[in-house]
């Protein structure tokens, strides 16, 4: 290989199947994959086993939806704000 292939960018694979959604359902039979391969019976799930499903097929952790989770509540925050001071809210507290 020489210098200048070394530095290009591989190309995108166009034959690559587009991004599914993963649904409720599928984390639900992947955690009971998982409780069967550590010897329990498939409805013996944990907390652990789901976590790790969700984590396996999304590659989204619990830090990453709660940041998600945050980042919508504050895009929203200004507006509800601006809603509740022009319905007569004020931050001290009622009016008297």
């Amino acid at each position: 290989m020489n210098h200048s292939q070394a530095h290009r960018p591989a190309c995108p694979n166009t034959s690559a199947p587009a991004p599914r959604r993963v649904t409720r359902e599928m984390v639900h039979a992947r955690t009971r994959e998982m409780a069967v391969q550590a010897g329990r019976a498939p409805l013996q799930i944990s907390q652990g086993d789901y976590e790790r499903a969700r984590i396996e097929l999304t590659g989204e952790s619990d830090m990453d939806r709660q940041e998600a989770v945050l980042d919508a509540a504050l895009t929203g925050l200004p507006g509800a704000l601006a809603t509740w001071e022009s319905e007569g809210g004020h931050p001290a507290g009622p009016a008297a």
